[in-house]
């Protein structure tokens, strides 16, 4: 399999959830949206945690951007994968809601980093504990 085969690229049809339409419409801001075309997942051992750990990268639809959902907690939570959700910076990027702190995701930075390099503006990723 070839990393071409894992993603599939696309025009914005429409606006959706927190995207003004100047956004798209701009030259500097506008982008071919990409995702997965099939799931991907990972398991391990979290770095800071010593948790064992599984990551599922699963593809979006347009405009739907980056978002990390949390599946191991009682109730699962989305935060999108954007400098408003940083909630610390310590050893690592975390990315959560400020006011909970159990609905937090860290060190997403080099799976942020991977995925800008390939392209890939939309994509749901679930992490829980295996």
């Amino acid at each position: 399999m070839e990393i071409g085969d894992l993603w599939y690229g696309s025009c914005c049809a429409e606006i959706k959830i927190g995207m003004e339409a100047s956004f798209f419409s701009n030259v500097e801001s506008y982008r071919v949206q990409k995702t997965l075309s099939k799931t991907v997942v990972f398991k391990g051992i979290g770095l800071h945690s010593g948790v064992k750990a599984e990551l599922k990268l699963n593809p979006a639809p347009e405009n739907h951007g980056i978002t990390f959902e949390r599946t191991d907690l009682k109730y699962a939570c989305f935060i999108p994968a954007h400098f408003s959700s940083v909630v610390g910076t310590s050893l690592a990027t975390t990315l959560g809601l400020k006011d909970a702190p159990e609905y937090r995701i860290s060190t997403v930075e080099h799976l942020m980093a991977a995925l800008y390099a390939l392209g890939i503006t939309n994509l749901k990723i679930g992490r829980a504990h295996v």
